[in-house]
């Protein structure tokens, strides 16, 4: 509850107040930073519904928002169920669910922590799942006969997706494509370093990690009996 508290700290203060713009439209989601940490810290089982449950007051929280249930990226999709859908699953549940990938790396030892391999072959994984996601809801959005693109003023705030929409005129497939794999690539990148900068704290804190969660799990234990 900690990690997940967090992340919901760091995507309201970053997102909604200093960018002022929703999930499926920022480039940089350092709120999966605390998602990613529970797979290394706690293993996949953990990670994975731990991440369910961020995904399901996020989700909520998104749609909860009217404007965002019919658009993605300044483009219309409120008179198509299944793009709805596509949005929901490959844009939010899949990618985010990629995370806990890095709870396959998870080891009792806690070695794995101080290995920077475990960091770049987790994201390798992460990126792979989530370019196949959002390749998939292209796919989604091709087949589709219901969409259009809205004028790109309703992105003013969006200097990178004006950018592809107004100076390269990207068409609405290769543009949502490639915004999806920058901001993939951004938001990776970047926790790949700020992990590689927090690896040596996990080195010297690792013993007393591995004491604190020794001590509960033993508690826990007895507490049954």
């Amino acid at each position: 509850s900690f990690f997940l508290t967090i992340s919901f700290i760091i995507e309201i203060v970053i997102n909604k107040t200093i960018f002022h713009s929703h999930c499926n439209e920022t480039l940089l989601k350092l709120e999966l930073l605390p998602i990613i940490l529970i797979g290394f810290l706690f293993g996949f089982k953990f990670s994975f519904f731990s991440n369910l449950l961020y995904i399901l007051f996020h989700t909520t929280l998104e749609f909860a928002i009217k404007e965002h249930q019919h658009e993605i990226l300044g483009t219309n999709i409120f008179n198509d169920n299944v793009l709805k859908a596509g949005l929901l699953f490959f844009v939010f549940i899949f990618p985010y669910l990629a995370y806990s990938v890095s709870g396959f790396f998870y080891h009792d030892s806690k070695k794995h922590l101080v290995k920077y391999q475990t960091i770049i072959k987790s994201l390798i994984f992460i990126s792979l799942i989530q370019i196949i996601s959002y390749f998939l809801f292209t796919i989604m959005i091709y087949r589709s006969q219901n969409i259009a693109i809205t004028s790109p003023d309703s992105l003013s705030s969006n200097f990178l997706a004006k950018f592809l929409l107004q100076k390269l005129e990207f068409k609405v497939i290769v543009f949502i494509f490639i915004y999806y794999l920058a901001s993939m690539f951004v938001t990776n990148i970047t926790l790949g370093i700020v992990l590689y900068f927090l690896n040596p704290v996990l080195k010297e804190n690792i013993k007393f990690f591995d004491t604190t969660v020794n001590r509960e799990f033993t508690n826990k234990k007895a507490n049954l009996r």
